[in-house]
């Protein structure tokens, strides 16, 4: 595995899951605004990453919320 592949892991997994947060918020309120969903996506994705963050400094096993339980290494 390359070493810089667990970084793009852990930055696109967050995105997809703000993106499916952004869907499932959807389904309860009516967005007429693009803008609004993007910026859903951007703050649940977001928070996401930072929890996930958090958990793993103390359970190191929850990275892999984030796809790869190994942190990256530049």
């Amino acid at each position: 595995m390359s070493p810089d592949l667990p970084g793009y892991i852990r930055t696109i997994v967050p995105m997809i899951v703000g993106w499916i947060g952004a869907l499932l918020l959807d389904w309860g309120i009516d967005f007429t605004n693009e803008g609004l969903t993007q910026f859903v996506v951007v703050l649940v994705g977001g928070i996401y990453y930072v929890v996930v963050r958090l958990l793993e400094k103390r359970w190191p096993k929850a990275g892999r919320l984030l796809g790869v339980a190994k942190t990256p290494v530049y």
